[in-house]
């Protein structure tokens, strides 16, 4: 009976370490580079600027010049001079010039989300993402706020080869 028991309670603890391994690999998380940046939250009520749901994944030169066509002029800083684009402004350090290439999107895709707040004091930054294709921001809440509407982006760049099918956003609320 004894070797029973010590059978049963090694295979309990065997098949527990095999789901806690499986568990441990969904969890993992990527590799990433991400950067924020403050944009115009009034043009975003028009109806141009809300056709793209996010998390938005950008995985070609082609998506991410749709995407700079629809924000880039009046929320990113960007200009479409003759087929070129001309950076406006300093804060438009959201794309590096190397992302303008097709070489870029061979081994990478960008993925882009978009805040609104009521508050220009709210700041956002991304923990972590999870293998399985969950965004973790952190979303730090002021103990004042100050009554200014911001806007902000942020782009989040992955690896082509570790990219999950699906990506989903997990707000965390800090308070201040």
């Amino acid at each position: 009976m004894q070797r029973f028991l010590l059978s049963v309670s090694l295979l309990a603890v065997l098949v527990f370490a095999a789901g806690c391994v499986r568990e441990n690999e969904a969890n993992s998380d990527l590799d990433f580079d991400s950067n924020i940046m403050r944009t115009d939250v009034f043009t975003w009520s028009s109806p141009s600027f809300a056709h793209f749901e996010y998390p938005h994944l950008i995985a070609s030169l082609d998506a991410l010049l749709e995407y700079l066509d629809v924000y880039g002029h009046h929320v990113l800083g960007w200009a479409n001079a003759n087929g070129f684009l001309v950076v406006q402004n300093l804060g438009s350090e959201l794309f590096t010039s190397d992302m303008l290439r097709e070489e870029f999107f061979e081994n990478n895709v960008i993925v882009m989300l978009r805040f609104e707040e009521g508050s220009g004091s709210i700041r956002h930054s991304v923990e972590r993402i999870a293998s399985d294709g969950r965004i973790f921001v952190n979303r730090y809440l002021p103990e004042m706020g100050t009554a200014d509407m911001a806007g902000w982006h942020i782009r989040i760049t992955l690896d082509k080869s570790t990219m999950p099918e699906v990506f989903s956003l997990h707000l965390n609320n800090i308070s201040n």
